[in-house]
């Protein structure tokens, strides 16, 4: 179930995004899904374990939680110029 709800979502993406980036720019595009995907992100983390894990983590290795940030920004941009 899970499975085919994932494959289904990540087929329609390209599809969404192609016509998205017909009117807005990847840069817009790309903003406005790492703020959909944090505030959903925050519900989770607030429900489940609690902040002070997550802050933990992200401490123990700040370098690393920079680093993919910056490749997960990347991505998505680049993805999106791509279209």
């Amino acid at each position: 179930m899970f499975a085919a709800s994932t494959a289904l979502m990540w087929a329609t993406i390209p599809v969404m995004l192609k016509s998205l980036v017909e009117g807005l720019d990847p840069y817009t595009i790309t903003c406005f899904r790492f703020f959909v995907s944090t505030g959903m992100l925050m519900v989770v983390v607030f429900r489940k374990r609690g902040i002070r894990s997550t802050i933990r983590a992200a401490r123990s290795s700040p370098i690393l939680l920079i680093l993919s940030t910056l490749g997960v920004t990347g991505s998505f941009v680049f993805y999106l110029l791509s279209l």
